[in-house]
Parts: C-alpha cells; structure tokens; sequence
C-alpha cells in the first residue's frame, strides 16, 4: 500500500521496512501468528502465557532483533543514514 503513496521508494527501504516489520511482530503476543501458536501449545499442556508474560521475553528479543537488524542494514548499505 505504500507503494501506491511512496513513488520512487529506494529498494533498500523497502527491504529495511520488510525486515523490521517482520521483526516487530515479535513484540506482542498477538502480533505474530508463531507467538499465538506457542501460547496454543503451552496452553494444552497446562501453562497459562499471558501478555505480560510474553512482554518479559518479547520486548527485549524484540528491540534487540530490529537493532541487530538495523545495524547490518546500515553496515549493508541498505538503509543510509
């Protein structure tokens, strides 16, 4: 959709936006379909995942992910700054 917006967007912002945004749905638990999965699971096996629980890993992997990620961008030449 932002491409019907964005004319001329440089190819390396798109590749930078796929992978952050990828990486950002790590942060909640609804906001990647492997992290409801997981809940699913560990729910049949008698383990209640709450928000807050994913929060405690979820928040940190994921701010350390799209940082690591954001680096080798910019190391790569993708996304200048």
């Amino acid at each position: 959709m932002i491409l019907k917006v964005w004319h001329g967007i440089p190819e390396g912002t798109l590749t930078g936006l796929a992978i952050l945004s990828t990486l950002a749905g790590n942060l909640f638990l609804v906001g990647s379909l492997a992290n409801l999965i997981v809940a699913e699971r560990a729910s049949v096996q008698g383990v209640h995942l709450t928000f807050r629980d994913h929060a405690k890993a979820g928040v940190p992997i994921t701010i350390l992910s799209m940082l690591v990620a954001g680096i080798w961008l910019w190391v790569a030449g993708y996304m200048p700054v």
